[in-house]
């Protein structure tokens, strides 16, 4: 694909609602909330970034400033301020906020659990009880370490760094299960041809005519094998 793919991509095939960032010893880009099945993409330039991602808590310019600050005088990384964020402020703090950052995706669709969900009795996000009893279980065990996600040394120019976060909950002989969160190299074919960009990110990839010769196909489970709860 040549040039056109420079930069830095992300396709979300995890089950959380994530937030990405590359981080310089401090985060200069970011975005929060990227869905299931959605890319995330910055072009800076051909320049190295770690690239990671997060379930909490939400980036914000402010809190950038206040890493690159810090990173300066204490070589703090953004990476490391991350982690350590996620360990003060899990995910999912008992599907009590305004929404959690779960999806359970399913063949046909994400299904999103809100934060009424598992209070509403009869409600058809939570149909089956003892499956939302088995990820409440699941979820308060896990370390925060495997919620938090990086790749270090990756390079915007040339063909660009192109990849996926895959892990979260899974449901394997009827059991639910936590995988770590991971990010991986791939090809930009499987990133376009699996996933759909995030409004912003539609605006970053999209700007000269090699990019607009490729279109982003969408997501599909059953293409990508998502095998998260079924």
């Amino acid at each position: 694909m040549g040039n056109e793919t420079s930069g830095f991509a992300v396709l979300n095939l995890s089950s959380y609602t994530l937030h990405f960032g590359l981080s310089m010893a401090a985060t200069h880009y970011y975005e929060n909330n990227v869905n299931h099945g959605e890319i995330f993409y910055r072009w800076p330039g051909a320049v190295h970034y770690t690239v990671y991602a997060q379930t909490a808590p939400e980036l914000s310019d402010g809190a950038c400033a206040k890493e690159i600050t810090k990173a300066s005088i204490l070589g703090i990384t953004c990476a490391g301020a991350a982690a350590a964020a996620v360990i003060c402020l899990p995910a999912l703090p008992a599907l009590s906020g305004p929404a959690s950052s779960l999806v359970v995706a399913a063949e046909g669709g994400a299904l999103a659990m809100g934060a009424g969900a598992a209070g509403a009795a009869g409600a058809a996000a939570v149909a089956d009880y003892a499956i939302m009893k088995q990820v409440l279980d699941v979820l308060a065990s896990v370390p925060a370490a495997d919620l938090y996600a990086q790749k270090k040394g990756c390079y915007g120019g040339g063909s660009g760094s192109w990849l996926v976060l895959r892990g979260g909950l899974q449901r394997v002989n009827g059991h639910v299960r936590h995988e770590k969160l991971r990010l991986e190299k791939v090809k930009p074919e499987y990133v376009l041809g699996n996933g759909t960009f995030t409004a912003y990110s539609r605006e970053k990839f999209y700007t000269t005519d090699g990019a607009k010769q490729h279109i982003a196909a969408g997501h599909s489970c059953s293409r990508t094998s998502c095998k998260l709860l079924d």
